[in-house]
């Protein structure tokens, strides 16, 4: 279905899609004869509503036109002079951050999360300096679902230079049910550089009338208001606001419906083969294996809307009603079925069995499957087809008592070692989720190796080596000197010319990248099937951090099958 205008399900805004309350729209109904009226300067009746609600004096409580307002306002106030200051945030996260810095000429310094896209505070703290004037956290955070735990939140408190005002955007804090969450109101008596940033436009459902505040103590707040413009919250959006605070049975009904519905999308996410991070707000984010551009359009197509994020391959998606993620799943199952994935008919036959494999103990169905892959195999056809046979061997292998002679193992088969290369090629160097496990383990072993003045990596199946291109970049932007580096590169060897020539190749290239980015460099090739090296003949220096890589070793999978065969 081809859809055109707004779509059935909006899931890029993280709007509350579970409707608004009556008294909010009642009151909207008795305002409308009084809109001839300009509004009330500084939203004084609702000021006075949030700060009972919150219990803090109405002149710590600035309201706006949406947090996006507030947050132009901060930077306004508190980055003076533009061009020598800067703003700190972390990467990704709500992007308005970086665009209200962007538009008036202030650094933006962004920290990166941890693999669990978990906030890293010491990264954060290392990005602040003199010229920092605020430090932006959405707590949880956006688009990621991570959230700062007290303790967390309690060690910033104390670490952040005073200099550096301190900005936690609560937009989701209604939606949280983490029993550890820091919730930031209670600590502005700790900390005077401090600022709570929270919405009507999330939980309240109010997105369309933008509503926002900030509570902060008076001295901050007196330089906000100076740049504040007056009349800047239009009286509707002020009457509903005030209407909303009353009506927290539907606030709950609200909260309730959203955390049914979270774990309802978990749930299809997962049976779709869909990867999904936790999260404390009303959405969630994936990763879906393919590009998302790639799965983007055809939603767009049938009408749901997804949040693009700076990954070509994570996407955002607000949690909807039954019947939006009815029509989800439904447009998921169809897009990210392999005969969509893959062109090829072998290699989507090959998903197709191990679907089928996981979702059934039935062996005598499963064995069924696999015969069904074994007809499209050949160990003398196409690269697919040898795949093919290779997979049909080792599934063979987990649903037998015994297993069989091959055992699953691709060096048993006929062309063992180009079965091994076609395979890493066309079913894993392909796969975003490699790259994107490559991408936050670098960060990790960056991380990990801070204070080391050399590095020797130890890659168990090396391949084209392109993982190590990332880890030198980051390397080499290093604060000081960077580290001395050694590579030692294990892999197969050629099927043809020198054993050891693809290796060498890989080396070349690592070197090249290195001398570029001018990093003291070494490398070393080891051509041997992985069960034939010996690791105790690996020479590692006193003075060198030893990194060991040996996440994919696909020749020892079926061991792991044999272990793990289905019930029956």
């Amino acid at each position: 279905m081809k859809t055109s205008g707004s779509a059935l399900f909006n899931g890029s805004a993280n709007e509350n899609l579970f409707g608004v309350s009556a008294n909010v729209t009642a009151a909207l109904h008795n305002a409308l004869p009084h809109i001839y009226s300009y509004p009330n300067p500084d939203a004084a009746l609702l000021r006075e509503a949030i700060a009972a609600h919150l219990q803090v004096l109405p002149e710590e409580v600035i309201v706006g036109s949406g947090s996006a307002e507030l947050i132009s306002l901060l930077v306004r106030a508190f980055c003076q002079p533009f061009e020598a200051s800067n703003v700190v945030s972390v990467s990704p996260t709500y992007p308005l951050y970086q665009m209200e810095a962007d538009a008036l000429g202030v650094a933006f310094l962004p920290a990166p999360l941890n693999s669990k896209y978990e906030y890293d505070l010491p990264s954060i703290l290392r990005q602040v300096n003199k010229a920092t004037r605020m430090l932006f956290l959405s707590n949880p955070n956006n688009p990621t679902g991570g959230y700062l735990n007290q303790a967390q939140l309690e060690w910033l408190l104390q670490e952040v230079p005073q200099h550096v005002l301190l900005v936690i955007d609560e937009a989701y804090l209604e939606y949280v049910t983490a029993a550890n969450y820091a919730n930031a109101l209670p600590y502005l008596e700790q900390r005077e550089n401090l600022v709570v940033l929270r919405t009507f436009s999330k939980a309240y459902g109010l997105a369309s009338l933008r509503v926002g505040y900030m509570v902060a103590k008076q001295q901050v707040l007196q330089k906000v208001m100076r740049v504040k413009q007056p009349f800047n919250v239009n009286q509707l959006a002020q009457v509903a606001a005030q209407a909303a605070l009353t009506d927290q049975e539907h606030l709950h009904y609200t909260l309730e419906q959203t955390q049914i519905g979270k774990a309802h999308l978990q749930q299809l996410l997962q049976q779709e083969g869909v990867q999904w991070w936790p999260s404390e707000g009303n959405f969630l984010f994936v990763d879906a294996g393919v590009p998302v551009q790639q799965l983007a359009e055809p939603l767009l197509d049938s009408g749901i809307q997804v949040r693009f994020t700076e990954s070509r391959f994570n996407f955002r998606i607000t949690v909807g009603t039954p019947a939006h993620q009815h029509h989800l799943q439904e447009q998921l199952h169809a897009i990210l079925s392999p005969e969509s994935i893959w062109q090829n008919r072998v290699l989507a036959q090959i998903l197709k069995t191990g679907y089928a494999l996981a979702a059934t103990s039935d062996v005598f169905q499963a064995l069924a499957q696999v015969s069904v892959l074994a007809e499209t195999a050949n160990n003398i056809g196409s690269a697919a087809e040898r795949i093919a046979l290779a997979f049909a061997r080792a599934f063979s292998s987990c649903l037998g008592s015994e297993g069989n002679e091959h055992t699953g193992n691709l060096y048993s088969s006929t062309f063992g070692e180009t079965d091994m290369i076609s395979a890493f090629n066309v079913l894993v160097k392909s796969t975003p989720l490699v790259t994107f496990g490559h991408f936050f383990g670098n960060f990790a072993i960056n991380e990990a190796t801070a204070q080391a003045e050399e590095i020797h990596i130890l890659d168990l199946g090396i391949g084209g080596g392109l993982q190590w291109l990332h880890l030198l970049d980051i390397l080499a932007s290093r604060p000081g000197k960077a580290p001395k580096i050694r590579i030692t590169g294990v892999d197969i060897p050629s099927a043809s010319g020198a054993p050891d020539s693809k290796l060498v190749k890989t080396g070349k290239m690592l070197q090249q990248h290195a001398e570029k980015l001018q990093l003291k460099f070494s490398y070393t090739a080891i051509a041997q099937k992985l069960e034939d090296v010996n690791l105790q003949r690996i020479y590692t220096a006193p003075e060198e951090v030893l990194v060991v890589n040996s996440a994919f070793t696909l020749h020892h999978l079926p061991d792991q099958l044999r272990r793990s065969r289905l019930p029956g």
